[in-house]
């Protein structure tokens, strides 16, 4: 059977593992991200299962020496990463505080809400941990390549280089048709943000300005396709009402 991985590399920090994924009835894509640092270690957000054409792609961006981190975005995209943090047992694996009850089975070296700062020993990078999201989700943000990348604090459906080699459509399913209304200039995608993601308010509009702050263009999500100049124009317009409070 044909791979529907799409490993693309999109500056000479990031590169992207994407594939077909499937959230109930609605076809979301995910995708993983590899973030290449100034000394060469390779920083990994893990979404998407570790095949053989993944694991050379990581080996040749590190050398051989695989990731230097592995991180899982919010309290539910760990489907992977055991499967990370087993072949590459030297990475260090940062989550959230609540995935040390959750996911007991993974060795945890550090987590957001539980330890000052993750990120000590990653210069490059800085995060936002969104306690108040409801996936507790973290947004990475890369100053040299003016990239964040996050996992479900924002969407850029239909996902459509995720599906570009499936068989499937991304309008496809039950709710296919909702797709296109899933991308960050949508008013459901406002609505939803404020009301059913948003379970500590004030949490939420601290965290959506200290992103605004950032110097971005580039906005990777997991779920959607990647924003590749009009990044700081989407979390503006998705997040239009935490901005604005």
């Amino acid at each position: 059977m044909a791979s529907e991985l799409v490993i693309r590399t999109l500056d000479q920090h990031i590169t992207i593992f994407s594939m077909p994924f499937k959230r109930g009835p609605l076809n979301i894509g995910g995708r993983s991200t590899a973030i290449k640092l100034s000394d060469g270690r390779v920083f990994l957000c893990a979404s998407t299962p570790l095949d053989a054409e993944t694991r050379a792609k990581l080996d040749e961006l590190s050398d051989g020496r695989g990731p230097s981190h592995i991180a899982a975005l919010d309290v539910v995209h760990t489907m992977f990463t055991k499967d990370y943090a087993d072949a590459y047992p030297n990475a260090k694996v940062i989550g959230i505080e609540a995935l040390l009850k959750k996911r007991p089975d993974i060795k945890w070296t550090s987590a957001f809400g539980r330890d000052a700062d993750p990120l000590a020993d990653v210069p490059d990078m800085k995060a936002r941990y969104f306690a108040g999201f409801v996936n507790q989700d973290v947004a990475f943000f890369h100053p040299e390549s003016k990239t964040v990348v996050q996992a479900d604090l924002l969407f850029n459906l239909p996902a459509n280089e995720q599906y570009s080699k499936s068989k499937l459509s991304p309008a496809s399913g039950l709710l296919g048709r909702f797709s296109p209304h899933m991308n960050p200039f949508s008013a459901l995608h406002r609505r939803l943000l404020w009301s059913a993601m948003s379970k500590d308010r004030s949490d939420m509009i601290a965290g959506a300005k200290e992103v605004e702050s950032w110097d971005f263009v580039r906005m990777v999500p997991c779920h959607g396709d990647v924003l590749e100049t009009n990044g700081k124009e989407a979390w503006r317009s998705a997040y239009q009402q935490f901005l604005a409070a």
